[in-house]
């Protein structure tokens, strides 16, 4: 990605054994126009498929993921 312009590697000024990567105006662009594509795919492979009982345990999981 960093070869084709989409980001960038920068320092990361809290921990010195890594890097921060930035997406570029160019890497903005391509997630912008593959967005919708991806949307779909997802609501076409998972959500669409899931009753809405599974939704909402999928909803609880994620909840659960979330909490400090």
């Amino acid at each position: 990605m960093e070869t084709r312009g989409l980001l960038r590697r920068a320092p990361d000024p809290t921990d010195g054994r890594g890097c921060l990567l930035i997406l570029t105006e160019q890497g903005r662009n391509a997630l912008a126009e593959a967005a919708p594509a991806h949307v779909e795919s997802v609501r076409r492979h998972f959500i669409d498929r899931l009753a809405p009982p599974d939704l909402a345990a999928v909803e609880r999981i994620a909840r659960r993921l979330a909490e400090d």
